[in-house]
């Protein structure tokens, strides 16, 4: 877990879940926006299967919905 950014005075985290070699995914606190979730391949590499942004002023830039669970 790391701080990323404030939004309106409070800190924005950003939270890694997940193993080692296995499925991982990124969330971030403002709004529990998914930021990332890798996928292991078989062949020792990762795939990226969300579109997220590179920073926090990014998603608040860009738009409220961007990675929003709903």
């Amino acid at each position: 877990m790391r701080i990323i950014g404030n939004c309106g005075g409070h800190p924005v985290q950003e939270i890694v879940l997940g193993k080692p070699g296995g499925l991982s995914a990124t969330v971030i606190s403002w709004g529990a926006t998914l930021k990332g979730l890798r996928l292991p391949l078989q062949d020792d590499r990762d795939q990226e299967v969300v579109l997220g942004l590179d920073s926090l002023d990014d998603y608040l830039a860009h738009g409220a919905h961007m990675g929003a669970i709903a």
